[in-house]
């Protein structure tokens, strides 16, 4: 078996190139661990592997092969800092980035608002949350309308989550919504709902912490 490339699901597919260590595999002495050279981009969600069939050198048939393939992550949190949209798995409802103001917001050169009058959403998917922390600012208004914070296993079923809420202070008033200790969790998302005459909040940032695999 030859593994020659693999093609990250990104925008456009991303070709990375693979080798083959010298340590022997899973399967005993002939099987071989292949592994992508340059490391995968956390924003990964879907591996396209494409195994080339070789004949056997001696019987000229093809050969059976039996393969695993496994995954292993760096250590750390993932910072977005919403300079675009690498990291979001996906966005629904009009929105607009900001690079503006950056004397209200702590010198941030970038947030992301919703512009709609229907509500909006973004989620992020990666497996095994455990913490999770978003940063939102919120433009002079009349009433403060705080954003929706929603979690899921499967990205079909949500549950409205409860985060901690820290800040209040501020001309564009600062709010930190904060999730921990989360267990079978791979999705979340934040909604603005758009209900009131207040300027919708800018999402600043977001810090994401998976399990260690």
């Amino acid at each position: 078996m030859a593994w020659r490339r693999v093609w990250v699901d990104d925008d456009p597919p991303m070709k990375v190139d693979a080798f083959m260590p010298s340590s022997a595999g899973w399967y005993g002495p002939a099987a071989q661990y292949y592994l992508v050279a340059q490391g995968l981009p956390m924003t990964t969600h879907t591996l396209h592997v494409k195994i080339i069939e070789e004949k056997h050198p001696e019987t000229g048939d093809n050969t059976n092969h039996l393969f695993e393939l496994a995954n292993v992550f760096a250590d750390g949190a993932l910072v977005d800092n919403l300079d675009d949209w690498s990291y979001v798995y996906s966005h629904a409802g009009d929105f607009e980035f900001d690079f503006q103001h950056v004397d209200k917001v702590e010198g941030d050169r970038s947030r992301v608002s919703s512009t709609g009058e229907s509500p909006g959403e973004i989620v992020w998917h990666y497996r095994d949350f455990t913490d999770f922390e978003a940063t939102l600012y919120y433009p002079p208004g009349d009433e403060v309308e705080h954003n929706v914070f929603c979690i899921s296993a499967d990205g079909l079923n949500w549950t409205l989550a409860s985060p901690t809420v820290e800040g209040g202070e501020g001309d564009w008033i600062k709010y930190v919504y904060s999730l921990s200790g989360l267990s079978g969790v791979s999705y979340i998302k934040t909604m603005w709902m758009n209900t009131e005459a207040s300027p919708a909040p800018q999402l600043s940032r977001v810090t994401i912490t998976r399990a260690d695999k």
